[in-house]
C-alpha cells in the first residue's frame, strides 16, 4: 500500500483488514502491518480525539496522520523509533511520549529527540502566544511549523533552523542568543 493510498479519503473513519490478510491488520479501525511494528494509515475522519501508538510500533509511515483533524492529542509509545508523520491536522494541541521511548520527548506538548537537542514539531492548535524553545535545543528541524497562535518566540540557544518555521504565522519579535545568520535557511 502507497503512503499517499488513502490521502484524498477525508471521510474514512475506519479501516478493516480480514484476519487471512497475510501483511496488514487493523486495530480499531487503524491499519497497520500484519506485525505491528508499523503503524500504515490512522482513519483522517476517526472520531477519537486522542490516540496512543501501541508499544509494538517502531515506525509511523509518512502522512500516516495527514490531515486527521479530530485528534487533539498523540502519544508516542516506547518503541517508536520513527516518526514520519507530523501533519497531523489543525486541532492537535499536544504531542505526549512515553517515558520509556529512547528516541523521542515531549515538554509542554511539544515534540523533540530524545536528549531535547532538536525541536521536532509544534502543535497546530496549541494555544499560546508566545514560546521559549529550551536552552537545550540547538537546531529546529524542516518539520516545525509554528502556529498563528505565536507573536513572540524566544530562541534561546539555537544555532541552526532547517527551514522556515515562521511561515504563515503572525510572529512578531523574534529573541535568540546564539543563531547565525548563514545557518539559517529559507525553503
Amino acid at each position: 500500500i502507497g503512503s499517499c493510498a488513502f490521502g484524498t479519503c477525508s471521510s474514512l473513519i475506519s479501516i478493516n483488514v480480514s484476519d487471512n490478510n497475510k501483511y496488514y491488520c487493523d486495530v480499531d479501525g487503524v491499519l497497520f502491518n500484519k506485525d505491528k511494528t508499523e503503524l500504515v494509515m490512522y482513519p483522517k475522519a476517526k472520531l477519537s480525539q486522542n490516540y496512543v501508538i501501541p508499544n509494538s510500533v517502531t515506525l509511523v509511515n509518512e502522512d500516516a496522520f495527514g490531515n486527521c483533524d479530530n485528534l487533539t492529542s498523540i502519544t508516542i509509545g516506547d518503541n517508536v523509533a520513527r516518526m514520519n508523520s507530523l501533519n497531523i491536522g489543525n486541532k492537535l494541541i499536544e504531542y505526549i511520549v512515553t517515558e520509556n521511548n529512547t528516541n523521542y520527548s515531549s515538554l509542554d506538548g511539544v515534540l523533540f529527540d530524545k536528549d531535547k537537542t532538536d525541536l521536532i514539531a509544534y502543535p497546530t492548535a496549541k494555544v499560546s502566544s508566545s514560546y521559549i524553545v529550551p536552552s537545550s535545543v540547538i537546531k529546529i528541524k524542516k518539520s516545525v511549523s509554528f502556529n498563528s497562535n505565536l507573536t513572540t518566540i524566544n530562541l534561546n540557544n539555537v544555532t541552526g533552523i532547517e527551514a522556515y518555521p515562521f511561515s504563515g504565522g503572525y510572529i512578531r519579535a523574534v529573541s535568540y542568543t546564539h543563531l547565525r545568520a548563514h545557518e539559517t535557511r529559507r525553503h
